[in-house]
């Protein structure tokens, strides 16, 4: 297996004595990062589950694990925007990740411009029409993100 795409260097090399150096501070901060959990969890669970869900966010774009992140994008989708009823949860979260990867431009990671877009942007244009024959503005508005906007983003 390559090391090109790892996060590791080929310049660093670990040995006992680095990892032996670095167990006291993780073993403090986990213990401080348990302790800060439960407090949390014990005041309101749901500000639990949404600050494990940031630092899950932010582990994984920080990492560059893609594929995971739109996975957690979707589950919130699913599980926060749609049973919970909270509905602008998931395109908030696709926005973000548009806004750091733009700024995060590389080499390695470089801004293309997604094929045949202009057939995308015509879809958009061409669902506002019958997204306004909803049943109310909230109704139009959670439609037309949530199917043709998300989507877009998502390509």
């Amino acid at each position: 297996m390559s090391k090109s795409g790892s996060v590791w260097s080929e310049g660093m090399s670990w040995n006992w004595n680095t990892l032996k150096s670095a167990l006291p501070l993780t073993f403090l901060l986990v213990v401080a990062g348990l302790a800060l959990g439960a407090i949390i969890g014990g005041y309101n669970p749901l500000v639990a589950a949404l600050v494990g869900g940031v630092v899950l966010f932010t582990l994984l774009v920080m990492w560059r694990m893609d594929e995971a992140t739109i996975a957690l994008v979707l589950i919130v989708h699913l599980y926060i925007d749609w049973y919970w009823g909270l509905w602008i949860g998931a395109q908030m979260m696709e926005l973000a990740l548009l806004f750091i990867y733009f700024c995060a431009r590389s080499e390695r990671f470089p801004w293309v411009m997604p094929p045949l877009l202009w057939l995308w942007l015509a879809l958009v244009l061409l669902a506002i029409l019958p997204a306004l024959h909803g049943i109310s503005l909230f109704d139009t508005l959670n439609y037309y993100f949530n199917i043709f906007f998300g989507s877009l983003t998502i390509y």
